[in-house]
This record gives structure tokens, C-alpha cells and sequence, in this order.
């Protein structure tokens, strides 16, 4: 579709970015060329500069998207305050700075107090932390809130997990699966936590389970991809 409207008007940059948001389940090479495309066409384009920082995220790239993300702070263009505070908080807190990730999950949210992806954001910042209690308060708000995703309850699984609440982690790995077959992480984590409980068996389904989607994944994406 996106194509279409591109190749009946090459110059228009909402065109560009919403063929590179489409993109990038399928090649990270092609969606960042049309990002690229979008942000030359416009410089101060907000949303074309909070995909192609997040495509970085994707990539490790976490410097290139932490300063594209501030020019879409800075940009008045189609302004999404909220979205790209979080994007900055899941950059930040991947390069390990985890008071920079705090301070824009709470900006995101003093933007608006309903931008459920940065509670749940900053429930995983605190499990990184090690503020276990902190960070399941967070995905219970968000869940309170109406997030039901696959997200949600992978990363509450994972801190109930490293709380050492096996059986409770596998429950919640299991919601996430539910939301998700097809979530390879999960997979992986529950196939951790099944172990755990001697379930080899189970276990080892999972792990395979695991295996199996990321051969897939890997076999139908373009390279250049992390």
C-alpha cells in the first residue's frame, strides 16, 4: 500500500515513514532507508524521528537513537511527548543508565498519566534495579490501567522470577504466551522456570519451541539486523 502512495508522491514523508514503521518486522535495512528517506524530506518530522530511533534500538545503535530521540523532543512537528520520553527511557536504560531511563519513564507519564508502555518500561527499569517490589507495583498499575499484552506479563514474569517466585513466573510467562504463541523470549523464560520445577520434559519443549522461532525469524528477515 505504502509503496503505492510513494510512487505517486515520492516527496511525501508521512508515505516514507509509515512504509518504514511497516518495514521493520521484515527488514531493518529497508525500514531505515525509508526512515531516512522521511527525516530528509523533513528534518523536524517527530514521529519519522521516533521510528528511526527506535529501528536504532533495535540495532544496539543506542547513541544514534538517543540523539535522534532528543530531535524528536526538540521537533513541534506532530508531537508525541509521551512516546518518545519512553523511547528515551528503553534507550537509556539499555545503555545502563538507569537514572536517565527513570527520569523520561516519568516524563512520559507526566505527559500522559495513560501511556501504559511507560509503566510497564519502568516496571523493567526497576527490576533492573533490583527494585523488585517498585517494579511489580508498576506492571499491577499498568494492568489495573488496561494493558493485557505480552510485554506486560513476560516482564512481570521475569521479576517474579528473579524474586524467586518460580511458580508465580511461570504463571505469568504463560499468560504471555497466551497473548503471543509465537513470543520467543517467553518461551525461553517459562523453558528456564519449567526447569527449575524439574519439569525437564516441559522444559525442553519450550527451549525448542524457542529455538525453532528464532531459526524462522532469522531465515525471513533481511541481514543487518541484532
Amino acid at each position: 500500500m505504502w509503496r503505492d502512495v510513494i510512487a505517486k508522491s515520492p516527496a511525501l514523508t508521512r508515505g516514507h515513514v509509515n512504509l518504514g514503521a511497516a518495514l521493520m518486522d521484515i527488514s531493518l535495512i529497508e525500514a531505515e532507508q525509508s526512515l531516512q528517506r522521511a527525516v530528509a524530506l523533513d528534518p523536524d518530522h517527530s514521529y519519522g524521528l521516533i521510528m528511526l530511533g527506535l529501528l536504532y534500538i533495535r540495532q544496539n545503535r543506542l547513541d544514534e537513537a538517543i540523539a535522534v530521540l532528543h530531535r524528536a523532543l526538540a521537533s513541534k512537528k506532530e508531537q508525541r511527548t509521551a512516546m518518545v520520553c519512553d523511547s528515551l527511557g528503553i534507550a537509556y536504560r539499555k545503555t545502563g543508565n538507569y537514572a536517565a531511563a527513570i527520569r523520561y519513564g516519568q516524563m512520559a507519564l507526566q505527559a500522559d498519566p495513560n501511556y501504559l508502555d511507560a509503566l510497564i518500561n519502568l516496571g523493567v527499569v526497576f527490576e533492573r534495579t533490583g527494585e523488585y517490589d517498585r517494579a511489580e507495583s508498576f506492571f499491577r498499575e499498568a494492568r489495573a490501567r488496561g494493558a493485557d499484552g505480552v510485554d506486560l506479563y513476560n516482564n512481570w514474569g521475569i521479576t517474579a522470577h528473579t524474586m524467586g517466585k518460580t511458580d508465580r513466573a511461570i504463571e505469568l510467562f504463560r499468560e504471555a504466551l497466551r497473548r503471543n504463541p509465537d513470543h520467543i523470549e517467553t518461551h525461553y523464560n517459562l523453558g528456564v522456570a519449567l526447569g527449575e520445577k524439574g519439569m525437564v520434559e516441559e522444559a525442553q519443549a519450550e527451549m525448542k519451541k524457542a529455538m525453532h522461532l528464532r531459526m524462522q525469524l532469522q531465515g525471513g528477515k533481511g541481514s543487518g539486523e541484532n
